[in-house]
């Protein structure tokens, strides 16, 4: 999770200083993704809430044999 808010800090950081155009007319917002008090807007607070459930997913489709390839003869 670290390196994952590290990035989107980043990109978010980037963004906003060069002004760079995400769609048609939307501009990066860097301060509302820092508002944790305001869930809707902020993708740092999506990022710290949704880690645990889409590790446990993660951890369970690598456990899961039909996804194994290595070392599998098919």
């Amino acid at each position: 999770m670290p390196v994952l808010l590290w990035r989107a800090l980043a990109r978010f950081w980037r963004r906003w200083r060069s002004h760079e155009l995400l769609w048609k007319t939307n501009y990066e917002k860097f301060w509302p993704q820092l508002a944790v008090c305001n869930a809707d807007d902020s993708l740092v607070w999506w990022i710290v809430t949704q880690h645990k459930r889409k590790r446990r997913a993660m951890y369970a489709r690598m456990a899961d044999p039909r996804w194994r390839t290595c070392g599998s003869s098919a």
